[in-house]
């Protein structure tokens, strides 16, 4: 019951931090200090119970302002408006569909004019769909550096802001240097790659619209399912089968479980193969936030 009430104390704490519109550093101050008294009335509970509430409701306003981005000259969001040069890394594996494809770039250099500078940030990219990026590549894109725009049933830019990106350019000049050392972990080029090469593959062995189903049931990639069949899954309450959840991490799992049961691998041992080969199949679809939730909670259930 004391952690329902924490957390909304918390909540109640992001609202207040937004309607007061609080410093970080101050909110983070307060926080420690009635946590502190809270620490020295520990013995009393009517007394302690109020000031670590207050501490955690203090503790939201500051995690709110901490999340708040601080725009300087630095900040590749800071030119939106202008028609710029930015160069960096392609920062994950990008989304492709039949038509386009959109990619996230961590931007380190932009050029305005005849000013060069480094810079800092995520811009969104809308791109043809060749030549297909992937993950690592350095590029350089030129072209109008927009803001997002909220829209009324949908605020697309709060959606962004969420994943830190706060500028987008919509079909852009792109430039690849496919002779530079590519970014990014090894591990991840290793993983996303080999991710790629098995899209490529099931396409062109299996005909559609199998194909996109299994890409999406086995991969997580929804961008080549057609929106007919998208839209069959939506009606039917089966959308969360396209992409990877815990039902995914769960059939992994009974597939593990069961070609070890034929060779009678005891329960134990079993867990122990599944667990890796989990962390394998995390990796290889991108280990993104959802994923790695679904596979702690399936590796917890094994």
């Amino acid at each position: 019951m004391s952690l329902l009430w924490f957390c909304v104390a918390w909540l109640i704490g992001i609202v207040l931090g937004d309607w007061l519109a609080l410093p970080a550093d101050l909110a983070g101050f307060g926080a420690g200090c009635v946590a502190l008294l809270g620490c020295i009335w520990w013995p009393r509970r009517d007394i302690r119970l109020p000031f670590l509430l207050a501490a955690a409701c203090l503790l939201g306003a500051a995690r709110l302002a901490y999340a708040q981005p601080v725009t300087t000259a630095a900040s590749v969001w800071a030119y939106t408006g202008h028609k710029v040069i930015v160069s960096g890394v392609v920062a994950e594996q990008p989304d492709r569909r039949e038509d386009k494809q959109t990619a996230v770039l961590t931007a380190a250099e932009l050029t305005l004019g005849k000013d060069t500078r480094q810079v800092h940030g995520r811009v969104l990219l809308k791109l043809a769909p060749h030549p297909e990026l992937r993950y690592g590549q350095r590029i350089t894109v030129m072209g109008g550096l927009q803001q997002p725009k909220a829209g009324d049933e949908f605020d697309y830019r709060a959606y962004l802001a969420r994943h830190g990106i706060y500028a987008m350019m919509s079909k852009p000049k792109l430039t690849v240097h496919p002779d530079t050392d590519e970014a990014g972990t090894w591990w991840q080029r290793a993983t996303l790659g080999l991710n790629d090469h098995a899209r490529r593959t099931i396409l062109h062995l299996v005909g559609e619209p199998h194909a996109s189903l299994m890409v999406g049931i086995l991969l997580g990639v929804q961008s080549t399912i057609p929106d007919d069949v998208l839209d069959a899954f939506s009606a039917t309450g089966t959308s969360h089968i396209l992409v990877i959840s815990g039902w995914n991490i769960s059939v992994i799992i009974a597939g593990i479980a069961a070609l070890l049961a034929r060779f009678k691998v005891a329960r134990k041992r079993s867990a122990l193969v599944s667990g890796p080969l989990i962390v394998l199949y995390v990796l290889f679809v991108g280990a993104s936030p959802s994923v790695v939730r679904a596979a702690v909670m399936g590796g917890l259930a094994v």
